[in-house]
């Protein structure tokens, strides 16, 4: 996953890329306890004031304590949630 330390927008990417910004920071997970997918997810359910300019990684994110199911029912979990995005893509494809 890749996180902007001043917007704290975050991306999950499973290629190669160019980083280009000393703000980006490269966040992995240890698979052997967490889904990197559902890190990814947790990641996104975060809410942080970020209307100033400054670095929210080692202030805000990295301090958050994020409780992980056992590492099968964070599978499950990812499973669920990429069908539900498929689904909803697939109708608001089909609205426009």
């Amino acid at each position: 996953m890749i996180f902007d330390d001043f917007t704290t927008d975050s991306k999950y990417v499973d290629f190669l890329f160019k980083v280009k910004s000393s703000a980006m920071k490269i966040l992995t997970a240890d698979s052997s306890f967490a889904d990197s997918k559902f890190f990814f997810y947790v990641m996104q359910t975060i809410e942080c004031n970020h209307s100033t300019h400054k670095r929210y990684w080692i202030s805000d994110f990295s301090q958050k304590i994020v409780p992980l199911p056992p590492l099968q029912e964070q599978k499950r979990i990812v499973s669920v949630l990429e069908a539900m995005e498929k689904e909803f893509t697939a109708i608001t494809e089909g609205i426009n």
